[in-house]
């Protein structure tokens, strides 16, 4: 072998190195096509001079120019050259040499056709002068980017390859459908000319691979993240048998030639992503996180960006996990078919972050499908990943109270502590309910739990209950769990719940309460907004309050329940069946529930039996009796009010038989025309102003003489 070839073998020190060696040999190509032109003009008798702006000359100096040559290249190359590059190539691999233009020729598989198709576009961002050698050769000063013509008369000699060829560059190809390359509108078409005449440039993140800079597509920015996992499924906080599925899935197909087939692995439920880091970090390779959901209202970009994410995990040669796909697929299902072309193109594993399993059919060939539930974290995984970053003696606690994935906990902590050095369990209560981010907005109302069992007047067997409810709530997971109570459960492990009693009797303060002893928000469902006019409208509010509660560890609160849970009617007309339809998917909803749900209503005897028997508790709420009203007058005359001596509660509770909230209410009403009578006590006739008020509200007669105080002119 010469010396030449020698040098020549050994290894590039860069990437730029080995694409200068590319450049020398396109330099020939266009030496040879620059002969092949001037012949064609001498030979039809053409003056150059009267068809182009580069000159002959010029041209002949920008081929000897060669800046791109380095001293080790610097003879002109011959036949073997490319031979040389692939020597060169085989010697840097084995020195661990990156050389970004050979890598991105094994990622895509291009023929040698397709990556010199791909130097050829190339070359004008690294040197001008090929702006006027293409310009030269398609006889056209404006035209400096290379054409579909022009990549055909560089790389192939006859016109049969060229008809050949000329399918290598079409939108269906590797280059085009893989984002290598891109057209570029030139104006072809408003003459009326082919796509022959179509320009051709890289696409600029490749432009950057190949300059080896790795930063994400400028329109990914916003929703995909790239990540190396260190740590590896043993060490991710889920349940060991689930994590032992997934590695014996994830080995069972990555051992059948994944080049040839590629799965999805839909998991839904919780903590999806930390099982997809912990399998990247077990392969030792890069995960590409996708946050779908973002892309919400703009379900008409989706087609573009999901492929251009696709192809950022396969420049990376790693996994990519799309989270919330099925929040897009909610509103176009067609999305779900770009999913599964761009998984068949880039990705052998993927996977995806849902709430419910997507059900893909139709998928390109050799694409799999399989779908594995991650349930919520069970109590001891959740009370290990507390022991990680809180003081041990709140691990349970928290564990008990709140549903987060280890990742939400980690998160939880380290906003504590951006404003708290030493949170207290009060201030991680507090982070908790911020980070499940409640989106209910729209369809319920936020009560923030500011009362207490003192506040409850209800009798002893009631109250019992309660209890008895919060209980069941922070043990379940030591029940269904440890004591294997979960396999007998039917469906879920939820608590639901239905207060029964008149207006008035303290069903919505017990919630509260309830919310309050647990640590939870509370959020009042708006029925006028959830119960729709239009068919399927009221099922589609229902599904996004539950899907939405799921995630929240909110309790949801049912007033007036027997408006959506009433009893099911005989069919007699359309709107009578599509009722009874709405009732059975609630039904449904509730059964699947895992959360905690109260209801209240009027009437006990208005609500579906089929309803109530799958209830875990029902709370009778009586109408207060003497008793349990004078103790209601108490708590609603404060001791820094300067009471009279003529109010007696208990005179009061046995004279004027009004529920709790009456009471509340007259007790308001009375201090108001207290404050305006200008005594600066609260006597009895302030009292009986509130309570002939009450009076009037619900339609009783006051018998009594009418109250008089001093108030403005018109309003007794």
């Amino acid at each position: 072998m010469s010396s030449v070839t020698e040098i020549r073998a050994r290894p590039y020190e860069d990437g730029f190195g080995h694409l200068a060696d590319h450049l020398r040999v396109l330099d020939r190509r266009i030496g040879r096509s620059v002969a092949v032109l001037r012949t064609s003009r001498r030979g039809s008798g053409l003056d150059a001079r009267n068809h182009v702006f580069v000159s002959d000359d010029e041209v002949d100096r920008l081929l000897r120019v060669g800046i791109l040559v380095s001293e080790e290249s610097s003879a002109a190359p011959d036949a073997g050259y490319e031979n040389e590059i692939a020597a060169r190539v085989a010697a840097s691999t084995a020195e661990g040499v990156d050389l970004p233009l050979d890598r991105l020729t094994q990622i895509f598989s291009l023929s040698s056709f397709e990556r010199d198709a791909l130097v050829i576009c190339l070359a004008p961002e690294i040197d001008r002068r090929y702006d006027r050698l293409y310009a030269y050769l398609q006889d056209d000063a404006t035209r400096k980017r290379p054409s579909v013509d022009l990549i055909l008369r560089l790389l192939v000699d006859s016109a049969a390859d060229a008809w050949r060829a000329r399918a290598l560059l079409g939108p269906d190809t590797v280059l085009r459908r893989g984002g290598i390359l891109r057209p570029v509108d030139g104006g072809y078409h408003l003459s009326g000319s082919t796509d022959l005449a179509r320009f051709l440039k890289v696409d600029d993140r490749i432009l950057r691979f190949l300059q080896g800079h790795d930063t994400v597509d400028d329109a990914l920015i916003d929703a995909v993240t790239v990540m190396r996992p260190k740590i590896g499924l043993d060490e991710v906080l889920a349940e060991t048998a689930l994590k032992s599925r997934l590695t014996t899935l994830v080995d069972i197909h990555l051992g059948r030639s994944p080049q040839h087939c590629s799965l999805i692995l839909d998991l839904h439920g919780f903590g999806q992503q930390e099982l997809a880091e912990g399998v990247c970090a077990d392969l030792d390779c890069s995960l590409t996180v996708v946050h779908a959901a973002r892309w919400v209202g703009c379900e008409r970009d989706v087609p573009t960006l999901l492929p251009l994410a696709f192809r950022e995990c396969l420049l990376r040669q790693g996994i990519i996990y799309v989270d919330g796909v099925d929040a897009l697929a909610r509103s176009d299902p067609r999305i779900l078919a770009v999913l599964g072309r761009a998984a068949a193109a880039c990705s052998p594993l993927t996977f995806l972050g849902t709430e419910s399993p997507l059900r893909l059919k139709d998928l390109p060939d050799r694409v799999l499908y399989h779908a594995m539930e991650v349930p919520r974290p069970g109590a001891a995984v959740q009370e290990a990943a507390w022991l990680r970053v809180v003081d041990p003696a709140w691990a349970a606690t928290l564990a008990a109270t709140f549903t987060f994935t280890p990742r939400q906990i980690a998160a939880v902590v380290d906003e504590t502590r951006l404003t708290v050095q030493r949170p207290s369990l009060d201030d991680l209560f507090a982070a908790c309910r911020s980070q499940c981010q409640h989106q209910l907005s729209d369809l319920a109302t936020k009560i923030a739990p500011g009362r207490s069992h003192r506040d409850l007047v209800l009798p002893q067997p009631q109250l019992d209950q309660l209890d008895e409810l919060c209980a069941q709530v922070r043990n379940r997971d030591l029940v269904c769990g440890e004591w294997g109570f979960g396999q007998v459960m039917s469906r879920s492990r939820g608590v639901s719940t239905l207060l029964v009693g008149v207006p008035g009797t303290g069903k919505t303060m017990a919630a509260e309460v309830v919310a309050g002893a647990l640590g939870v928000d509370l959020f009042a469902i708006d029925l006028s907004a959830v119960v729709s006019k239009y068919i399927g409208e009221t099922e589609k509010n229902l599904a996004e309050i539950f899907r939405t509660a799921e995630h929240s560890n909110a309790i949801l609160f049912f007033d007036e329940a027997d408006a959506l849970f009433g009893k099911r009617t005989e069919v007699s007309d359309a709107h009578d069946r599509y009722a009874n339809i709405e009732t059975s998917y609630l039904l449904q909803k509730m059964e699947q529930y895992d959360g905690v749900v109260i209801l209240a209503t009027n009437l006990r005897e208005n609500m579906d039996e089929a309803f109530t028997r799958r209830l875990r508790f029902v709370i009778e709420f009586p109408f207060p009796d003497e008793v349990s009203r004078a103790r209601i007058w108490q708590a609603h005359l404060p001791e820094v009010a300067r009471i009279a001596a003529d109010v007696d509660a208990e005179l009061l509770a046995q004279q004027y038989p009004l529920s709790g909230a009456g009471i509340r209410n007259a007790a308001i009403t009375a201090a108001f025309a207290a404050v305006e009578d200008g005594a600066g006590v609260l006597a009895l006739r302030h009292i009986q102003h509130g309570i002939r008020r009450e009076y009037e509200k619900i339609g009783k007669l006051w018998t009594e003489p009418i109250p008089h105080w001093r108030a403005p002119s018109g309003t007794d």
